[in-house]
């Protein structure tokens, strides 16, 4: 009679155990990872097209690409020239030039 009452309440609180949420466990690192990933903007580029070829010459690089992907690239490629181009102010353009030499 005891092994059964034993064996019982044996079984009530493995059960009760078992069916109790796990804790969860706040690790500041993770969170600060999984906001980030939700705050992510979306990535602008609306394709990547594969060019057909790709040339270096000196310090240059040629990329051909099927007309229709470089006109859907056009838009884009201008977009990005046109804000490398733009008027800067004089520390922003100091540390640009110390940059790049």
């Amino acid at each position: 009679m005891k092994k059964i009452l034993f064996a019982v309440l044996l079984m009530i609180t493995s059960i009760s155990a078992f069916s109790q949420q796990k804790p969860v466990l706040h690790n500041q690192f993770s969170d600060y990872v999984q906001f980030q990933k939700q705050q992510r903007k979306p990535n602008n580029f609306p394709m990547r097209p594969k060019p057909l070829s790709v040339t270096f010459k000196g310090d240059r690089v040629i990329v051909i690409f099927k007309k229709e992907d470089y006109m859907r690239l056009r838009p884009i490629v201008n977009q990005r020239i046109m804000w490398r181009e733009r008027p800067r102010g004089r520390v922003q353009q100091m540390l640009i030039d110390k940059m790049e030499h």
